[in-house]
């Protein structure tokens, strides 16, 4: 579903959507610096301490976490400008944001279903449980190549939402969203989530959120 469309079969405060969080020439340059960065295999064997795998799972995406620190500022600054306006609508006090990085999916790539938080999850050991999940689009995600010569985003690839639709008959049902380059999309951690399979193009996006 176009995230640009009216949403009212929601649970309230299930989601977040701001689909001009990022200007076009902001979300452009962050992706060629992406692409211009080291890269690491995931999932990491530690996150923290950026270790990763020996060899690429099948389907799954490549991390980036080194951009200039001016645009990572930039960034992370525009998502704490937000911050108020999601607790307000999540009805939730949040705490410091959380490791900011960029995920790359190349055609075949995909995430599998998982929430970031477990409903009844605490902090344990002083691990600090995610509060909400942001991820922000930098590329466009069509339903089709209506212009191969000039499309540069992708197909496929819709992240996919579970839990959030009203009626009880579908709530193992997933809500996907097909979104523009600039979108901020927010969600509860708790909430199962999935990327379908990347079918054409390369999908860049910034994985963030709030303990």
């Amino acid at each position: 579903m176009s995230a640009s469309k009216t949403i009212d079969v929601l649970k309230k405060d299930a989601l977040f959507l701001m689909p001009d969080f990022l200007g076009a020439d902001f979300s452009s340059r962050l992706c060629d610096e992406i692409n211009s960065a080291k890269k690491f295999l995931t999932p990491l064997e530690d996150f923290e301490k950026r270790i990763e795998r020996k060899e690429k799972l099948a389907g799954r995406p490549n991390a980036v976490f080194d951009i200039p620190v001016e645009l990572q500022e930039k960034l992370e600054g525009k998502i704490l400008d937000v911050k108020p306006v999601l607790e307000k609508h999540f009805s939730t006090e949040l705490d410091e944001l959380k490791l900011t990085y960029y995920a790359i999916y190349h055609t075949g790539d995909f995430f599998e279903r998982h929430a970031d938080a477990a409903s009844n999850a605490k902090n344990i050991n002083g691990v600090r449980q995610t509060k909400l999940v942001i991820v922000v689009f930098l590329n466009d995600n069509a339903d089709d190549e209506t212009d191969k010569d000039s499309f540069s985003g992708y197909t496929g690839g819709q992240l996919t939402i579970y839990g959030l639709i009203k009626d009880k008959k579908f709530e193992h049902f997933g809500y996907p969203l097909s979104c523009k380059a600039g979108t901020l999309v927010a969600f509860r951690s708790t909430c199962l989530h999935e990327v379908a399979e990347v079918t054409s193009g390369t999908r860049y996006v910034v994985n963030s959120g709030f303990y």
